[in-house]
């Protein structure tokens, strides 16, 4: 119980992306069931290869390179990007309130470097950045693959 109780204050920063985060992963649960979907269709179409039925077979396999298409890379890419988003503006607000707390403490027996704690802010903002740009990129690679 003592664990739970410390979570709360972060309930509380969290209460205005509370809509996006419940969105964000509906779709990435619903991306993921449709990705156990997949491999019913490759199963159906290497029956339909099997049994010589050539369109049926490229019926499934359209099928499962659409879902595949739609999935990784529309669906779990905005829903990541959803929740890179929200993850940033909690970031910030934790930082934003430690350096609040951080200055209202007794100064006389702690000494605060302003400096790094706004580098290490900085540096945060751009490995966010760094992550959203990798995962454009596979999405990208992923879909020209399937192309």
């Amino acid at each position: 119980m003592k664990d739970l109780k410390e979570l709360k204050p972060l309930w509380n920063l969290i209460k205005e992306e509370k809509k996006k985060l419940i969105i964000a992963s509906l779709f990435i649960f619903i991306a993921e069931v449709a990705e156990i979907c997949t491999g019913y269709l490759n199963g159906r179409a290497v029956e339909a290869i099997t049994n010589l039925h050539i369109k049926e077979a490229l019926l499934f396999l359209g099928i499962y390179g659409l879902i595949s298409i739609v999935c990784s890379g529309f669906i779990l890419t905005k829903a990541n990007a959803a929740l890179q988003k929200v993850e940033s503006k909690l970031t910030r607000k934790l930082g934003y309130f430690t350096y609040k707390k951080a200055l209202d403490m007794d100064t006389s027996t702690k000494e605060i470097d302003i400096d790094a704690i706004l580098k290490e802010t900085e540096q945060n903002k751009l490995e966010i950045e760094i992550r959203e740009k990798k995962g454009i990129r596979k999405s990208l690679i992923v879909t020209f693959i399937f192309l």
